[in-house]
This record gives structure tokens, C-alpha cells and sequence, in this order.
């Protein structure tokens, strides 16, 4: 009889102990969801306007029961950074870190302590953040402006220049408006590292004072490559100086690092040489001839030297042409036949191949021979540039294009497809795109820096919205 009771109590104690667990489940479980509908219901409150007092005083009441949450933590700090309550942000990313050690959030202590003044801290954090991830471009532009503000120019041009090469892993706007703001950086007090002979019979003769700057930067952010850029400045003629400085100032920072002087030099003399050949045509106006012709390159392709093999190899079939329209549909039909270029309708190539790939492969899809054909034109001089729609409506892929400049407008037409200026395949799709949508307007490639990107052809790459020219 003992052991049954004693049986018996063991079986009721661990019945109600296991109740009891139960019970302090349901209720913490509870207490957590009651928790996380009042943090709904106090992000609604506080994003809406309407009452920013009560949204910060449920966020105070539950974080008791969330305080080992550090998603709540991180955006609870971010919501009281965006309120300019910096010093109240500060304590709460304390907690956060206590409960997870996020980069993210090293990198949010490190933006306070710079808003605060706290250089010193700033630095600290930032560094913290990029230990564990030191790839991230905002640590690094952290560094560069709290260096800056202690006066420490030397580690503020590092860490700036970091920014400004450092590639991104996946391009972002953000990404791109930090390595702005470091191109910004790198002109305070850039002129106390230039000294010597390109001082002299360079920046001397320069009276915009801004251009005089973007080309102190390019030559900054050219790094060990910076000889070169310096040589071509020294040994091209000075009345074709302002064509290798336009170059310069907008060419992409990986160009700076790696193309030669003869690269460049050569580049603008095969240029000039076609600049005016044709007497059907005015003398092209400048803006148009340093922006369509003198360029390189069309987008991020790579750099093949293509101008002087184009120009032997084009021009005798274009010489009797009577209008750039004439050249470009010449070009257009023999090329693919001159060449031996196939269309890729299996999608076998990269996204966008260079003129030397596209002819080593036999192969390219329609950005790849837009490249091929509008680099054929600027060869025997004819302004020439892609032109793209990121995404067709209703579709997830997008189409590439030419246009050539002939007397005062752009004129259009297939890459591959053969057809008249003008009236191809595409019209009446691009009419009806959605304009209300970046991804489905229509954009031509810029050489010269605007502000426009589309991420998915590269971060180094500069676009002007053309939708107007297609959608009336």
C-alpha cells in the first residue's frame, strides 16, 4: 500500500508540475504575442503621424518582454534614430548587441556616434563592422568621415578611396550615393598631395576650378595606375587636351586603374580623324561628339581596342554612303555576314559581351550586337549609342538598341534585324510601356556622368531616360 500511494503523489506532482510548465508556455507565449501586436500597432502609430507619444510609450512597456529579441531591438533603435532621439537609439542598439552581434548594427552605433560628435566611438564601432564583414561600404565611409572631422586627412582619403573601389557584391542605389559622398571627401584637401610637373603644365592652365578638382579625384582614385593617366596628360597636344580630360572625369574608377596612356591617346586620335570626314553632315556639335563618339565604350564591357581595325575595315564599305542613316544600315547588313555573327537565341552568352567577344564567340544577343554596331559607327564617325528598355511590361526581360545622331536627331534601329530607320519590330511595344515604372522606361547610354544607373548593367555605367522619344 505505501508504494501505491507514493506512486500515486509522484504521478499527481509531475501532473501538476507538468501543468504548471504549461501553463507558463501559454502565458509567455501570450504575453509575447500581445507584445507583438502592440509593436504593430506602435510602428502604424508612429509611421502615420498620428500619435508618436503613445507609439513610443507601448514600444517602452513591451520591450521588457522582448528584450532578447534583436530584430524588435534593431528596429526599435531605428525608429528612435529616425526621431532624432540618437542618444536613446544608442542605449537601445547597447541591448541589441547584448542579444546578437550584427554588423548592421555595429554600423547604426557607428552613424550615431558620427551624428553625436563621438568621433573616437564612431571610429571604434565602424571598425568593429567592418572586421566582420569587410566588404561593406558604409563602415568604411563612416571611417572616412570621422577621420575627416579629427582632421586625420590621411586615413579620411583612404578609407573614402576604399569606398569608391570596394566593388559591390549586388549594386545599390545607396551603395552608389555612398561612393558619391567619398568622391566628395577625397576633394577636401586634395590638392596638397599634387605637386610636380602635371601641376604646372596642367592644373595652371585650368580656370574651371571645379573641373580642376573632378580631375584631381579621377587622378586620386586611379591608385598605383595614376602614372599613366599622369603621362597622357603630359604627352597629349594641348589643343586636344580637353578631350582626354572629359575622358577622365567620367570614366568609370576601374578605367582609371587600368587602362595605359596610349590606350586613351589613341583612342581620341582615331576619333578626331573621323569627326568631320563626312560632307553631307554640319561639324558635329561638341557636346555631341564627346559623348557619342570620342567614348571607349558604350556600357561595362571590356575594354578591347577596336577603333583602328573598325575604321580600316568599315569605312570602304560606307565611303559612297549619302547620310549617316545610309552608313548605319550598310554597317548593319554586312557586318553580321563580314564577321560570321550568329544571333543567340539559345541565350549561350553573358549578359552583354565586348566587339572583341562577341566577334571571337560568333555569337552575341541583342545588347551585344548593340554594343558591336554602335562602336562601328563611332569608327567611321558616327555618333552612335545603346539604348535599352530593362523590362518590356508584362515580361522579365528587356531589349537593347541603336541609335545613330544624324543632323539634330536620334534616329533608331535593330541591332540584328534588318529593316528601315525608325520602323522596326519594337515601336508599338516601347509606345504602350508603363512610364509610371523605372524598370519599364526606355534609357540611352551616357559616357558622361548623370546620375542615372541601371543596376542590372553594372554600377559603372551612366544613363539619360529617353522614354519621351517612344511613348507620345
Amino acid at each position: 500500500m505505501p508504494t501505491f500511494y507514493l506512486k500515486k503523489w509522484i504521478l499527481v506532482f509531475i501532473t501538476c508540475a507538468a501543468c504548471l510548465i504549461t501553463i507558463r508556455f501559454i502565458l509567455t507565449g501570450w504575453n509575447e504575442y500581445q507584445s507583438k501586436q502592440d509593436y504593430l500597432k506602435a510602428k502604424s502609430l508612429i509611421s502615420s503621424g498620428q500619435n508618436v507619444d503613445e507609439g513610443l510609450a507601448l514600444l517602452k512597456n513591451i520591450l521588457p518582454h522582448l528584450s532578447k529579441d534583436v530584430y524588435f531591438l534593431e528596429d526599435y533603435g531605428r525608429i528612435l534614430a529616425g526621431l532624432g532621439r540618437n542618444e536613446e537609439a544608442i542605449e537601445i542598439y547597447e541591448l541589441a548587441l547584448q542579444a546578437g552581434y550584427f554588423p548592421s548594427i555595429l554600423e547604426s552605433m557607428a552613424s550615431l556616434y558620427l551624428k553625436t560628435g563621438q568621433y573616437s566611438k564612431a571610429i571604434d564601432y565602424a571598425e568593429k563592422a567592418l572586421c566582420v564583414l569587410p566588404w561593406k561600404l558604409g563602415p568604411m565611409f563612416q571611417l572616412a568621415s570621422a577621420y575627416l572631422e579629427e582632421g586625420d586627412k590621411e586615413q579620411a582619403f583612404k578609407y573614402a578611396l576604399d569606398t569608391i573601389l570596394t566593388p559591390m557584391k549586388v549594386p545599390t542605389n545607396r551603395g552608389m550615393k555612398l561612393k558619391h559622398q567619398a568622391r566628395e571627401i577625397l576633394k577636401v584637401g586634395i590638392s596638397e598631395v599634387f605637386h610636380g610637373e602635371v601641376t604646372r603644365s596642367v592644373f595652371s592652365g585650368m580656370d574651371d576650378e571645379i573641373l580642376v578638382n573632378r580631375l584631381k579625384s579621377a587622378l586620386w582614385v586611379a591608385g598605383e595606375n595614376r602614372p599613366e593617366m599622369e603621362k597622357a596628360l603630359l604627352e597629349i597636344p594641348p589643343e586636344r587636351l580637353e578631350y582626354l580630360i572629359f575622358l577622365l572625369v567620367n570614366m568609370p574608377e576601374s578605367d582609371l586603374r587600368s587602362l595605359d596612356s596610349s590606350y586613351l591617346l589613341d583612342n581620341i586620335d582615331y576619333a578626331l580623324r573621323v569627326r568631320n570626314i563626312w560632307s553631307f553632315r554640319p561639324d558635329l556639335p561638341e557636346d555631341i561628339f564627346l559623348n557619342y563618339l570620342l567614348p571607349y565604350a558604350q556600357i561595362g564591357e571590356a575594354r578591347d581596342s577596336w577603333r583602328e581595325e573598325f575604321m580600316k575595315s568599315f569605312l570602304p564599305i560606307v565611303e559612297e554612303c549619302n547620310s549617316a542613316g545610309e552608313i548605319l544600315l550598310s554597317l548593319q547588313s554586312w557586318i553580321p555576314n563580314l564577321l560570321g555573327l550568329q544571333f543567340d537565341y539559345e541565350n549561350k552568352s553573358d549578359s552583354f559581351w565586348s566587339v572583341g567577344e562577341t566577334v571571337k564567340n560568333k555569337l552575341g544577343n541583342c545588347i551585344s550586337f548593340s554594343i558591336l554596331l554602335a562602336d562601328a559607327c563611332r569608327a567611321v564617325g558616327v555618333p552612335a549609342r545603346v539604348v535599352v528598355i530593362p523590362q518590356w511590361v508584362g515580361l522579365s526581360a528587356g531589349h537593347a538598341w541603336v541609335e545613330i545622331y544624324d543632323q539634330g536627331q536620334w534616329k533608331h534601329i535593330s541591332a540584328f534585324d534588318p529593316g528601315p530607320l525608325n520602323r522596326t519590330w519594337f515601336e508599338e511595344r516601347a509606345a504602350t510601356t508603363d512610364t509610371s515604372k523605372f524598370k519599364n522606361r526606355i534609357y540611352a547610354a551616357s559616357f558622361k556622368r548623370t546620375g542615372t544607373q541601371i543596376l542590372q548593367y553594372g554600377p559603372n555605367n551612366w544613363w539619360t531616360d529617353e522614354t519621351g522619344n517612344y511613348v507620345k
